[in-house]
């Protein structure tokens, strides 16, 4: 996404080595290293995860060529704040959307839930 080297290695420092113990029972666990995930707490966090699902949402629907055409071009998804619609114009573009949006986030090793 064109971020200055820079910015990455800072980010990647922040989160490399970072430990964390469980409370259980009144006790506490063995310190373990995070290998994977956010920071709780961390201002950075939300930025983060939006970043993340900016590139899956690119990887997944880039060039797809489903969606209404406004002005000539495919409007495949809106997004605002944690929400994300898919906009197709069948049933069979719109599963073609959510399959290659599950593919892509899988990537990245996000799960969608069933509600």
């Amino acid at each position: 996404m064109a971020y200055h080297e820079k910015i990455v290695r800072l980010l990647e420092a922040l989160y490399q080595g970072t430990k964390c113990t469980v409370r259980i029972d009144g006790g506490l666990t063995d310190w373990f290293e995070i290998i994977v995930g956010m920071l709780q707490g961390c201002i950075l966090s939300p930025l983060l995860f939006n970043i993340l699902l900016e590139v899956v949402v690119a990887l997944a629907l880039h060039g797809c060529g489903v969606g209404p055409s406004i002005s000539g071009i495919n409007i495949p998804e809106l997004q605002f704040a944690d929400d994300m619609s898919l906009l197709a114009e069948s049933k069979h573009n719109l599963q073609d959307l959510v399959d290659h949006l599950h593919a892509a986030s899988s990537r990245f090793g996000l799960k969608s839930q069933q509600l």
